[in-house]
């Protein structure tokens, strides 16, 4: 056989999820498929795309309709339905692509993975979730012989927890992750240490830009670093759960008990003051960075905001950065960095591509 005409090897990817990574990923596929058809020898074919109330399907492959499609209603979402007509299908490499942040869908992977269907999710539910949940889709993943990537799980489109499987695979030990892990919250603290604006004001500008959640006091409580950090433990082996995270949340304490948002913002000024106060008490050339900390001979796993030299790695971050320093035994006291866009649909989206893609290589 020619070396050079490699058979080519088709995904068939349900999609769940239309929200900023959900449609970013549909639009990446169908506009740079050819070319990742000609180069990596992988034809990645989305088959259906369902969001929260409809779902579209289509054997052949959506096409660039597939918006105005899905808002027709024709299908009601229902994830029985969902894998009975992919079953019905009997297509090869189905993958089933998680951009919800729904409990419900993770909860349907052992369903997935009983059918024959791979994942690839950007979804942190399953792998923050209940230690014992998490090690039961890994034993279920080798029963199988299925797959599942998640590296947007962490660092959106950066190749995070790739590096940590490669460093293990080595046979190297990681001490220490430590690092910036939330695009959202960068950008508030690189925006808010670098101008004289208040708080809330570039709170409000992150929200409007979409970098936090619609509600953004879900990003200042901390959980989404959380559980950022719970993952990257998992990954260098540690059985670690959410409770074991000591947080700092964001949120002033007199702010916690609003029960709405627009409550929280008619008392912004109590926001402003406390991070005012915080900023006039900064040593010179300091900056504030919320930080994720996970000392592995320690089994100490932190969330916190802190002081860091304007001069330091995490001091120099921009925009929407995130920043991953990782120890480990053989690279000594230097860590490995691993930096760039941390936030947005695009990037995120552009992780859960490679992800598919890589399914894709292993099937050849």
């Amino acid at each position: 056989m020619d070396p050079d005409k490699k058979e080519i090897t088709t995904l068939n990817v349900f999609c769940l999820g239309k929200g900023p990574v959900g449609s970013n990923l549909v639009d990446q596929i169908l506009d740079t498929g050819f070319e990742v058809e000609l180069r990596r020898k992988v034809r990645v074919k989305v088959f259906g795309v369902a969001d929260s109330r409809y779902y579209i399907f289509d054997k052949s492959g959506v096409t660039g309709n597939w918006r105005a499609e899905l808002a027709s209603g024709k299908h009601r979402n229902d994830l029985d339905e969902i894998v009975q007509r992919i079953c019905e299908l009997d297509l090869e490499n189905v993958v089933i692509a998680d951009n919800t942040a729904s409990q419900e869908v993770t909860d349907r992977y052992p369903d997935f993975l009983k059918e024959g269907f791979n994942i690839v999710a950007s979804n942190k539910k399953l792998n923050s979730g209940p230690y014992e949940k998490y090690h039961q889709i890994r034993a279920l993943l080798d029963k199988k012989g299925k797959l599942f990537y998640y590296e947007a799980n962490v660092g959106a489109g950066l190749p995070v927890i790739d590096t940590i499987k490669q460093l293990k695979d080595a046979g190297d030990s990681i001490t220490r992750i430590r690092g910036i892990f939330s695009g959202s919250l960068s950008y508030l603290f690189n925006t808010f240490s670098d101008t004289d604006r208040s708080f809330s004001d570039v709170l409000l500008e992150a929200r409007k830009k979409g970098l936090t959640e619609a509600d953004p006091r879900e990003d200042l409580s901390g959980l989404d670093v959380a559980r950022k950090l719970i993952i990257l433990s998992r990954e260098i082996g540690l059985k670690s759960n959410l409770e074991d995270v000591k947080v700092q949340n964001l949120i002033p304490e007199a702010l916690r008990d609003k029960i709405n948002l627009n409550s929280f913002l008619k008392e912004r000024e109590v926001l402003d003051d406390h991070y005012k106060a915080i900023q006039q008490n900064l040593k010179e050339k300091k900056v504030l960075r919320y930080v994720g900390d996970l000392d592995v001979e320690l089994r100490e796993l932190k969330v916190s905001l802190i002081e860091v030299s304007r001069d330091s790695l995490m001091g120099n971050i921009k925009g929407t950065d995130s920043i991953f320093e990782l120890n480990t035994k053989d690279y000594g006291e230097q860590p490995i960095v691993i930096q760039g866009a941390g936030a947005g649909g695009k990037v995120t989206a552009r992780g859960v591509y490679s992800d598919l893609v890589r399914i894709g290589r292993a099937s050849l």
